[in-house]
């Protein structure tokens, strides 16, 4: 189960003052959907040049209000930040409300995948190595560890020839790289051997 609360920025700031969100709906959520909870908030909003929370209005910014009362920007975001800091629901920020539907109609379908098949938080970044050529695999590896990078991987690659004699260098082998001392050479044979 996964619940969505869609709320209007005027709504949401009268939420805010009078508390409702925080003592009424959100328990409420959290009881009927402990794991995925989200709150889409509709409307467009920004600073002003004083800290003043504005909204567009037709084509005028304008101050936002609770009830009467003008609003800090810094209020608004730092409740936000509470309500998935400490309250575990994901805060989204929606233009319209065609544009609610769509984010919605996108959290459906993000959930009818099996959860083994999502993979985007499973990708490796690789960094860019400076080349003509593709560089050979005992390069792209030494790139990867922490304490080599772009930075060292040349010249681990000349070192060490090939994967398996670089990952049996001793910590000795990896200080014949000029600026690699035997602290950083430490790190790097630890990393290796915790892989």
């Amino acid at each position: 189960m996964i619940g969505i609360e869609r709320k209007r920025l005027s709504d949401m700031l009268n939420c805010i003052e009078d508390g409702r969100f925080a003592g009424h709906q959100r328990p409420g959520m959290v009881k009927m959907y402990p794991l995925f909870r989200y709150l889409i908030i509709e409307g467009i909003w920004r600073a002003d040049q004083n800290g003043l929370l504005i909204t567009l209005s037709g084509d005028k910014w304008v101050p936002a209000r609770a009830g009467r009362m003008k609003v800090m920007y810094s209020h608004l975001f730092r409740y936000l930040l509470s309500v998935g800091a400490q309250g575990g629901t994901t805060v989204i920020r929606s233009a319209s409300d065609l544009e609610t539907a769509v984010q919605i109609v996108n959290v459906y379908h993000y959930f009818q995948k099996p959860w083994d098949k999502h993979q985007s938080m499973q990708q490796f970044h690789t960094p860019a190595l400076p080349q003509f050529t593709k560089p050979k695999y005992v390069r792209r590896a030494a790139a990867a560890l922490n304490e080599i990078g772009v930075k060292y991987s040349a010249e681990a690659e000349r070192i060490f020839k090939n994967a398996p004699a670089m990952m049996k260098a001793s910590e000795s082998d990896w200080m014949r790289i000029k600026g690699i001392g035997p602290g950083t050479a430490r790190k790097i044979v630890k990393e290796i051997w915790d892989l």
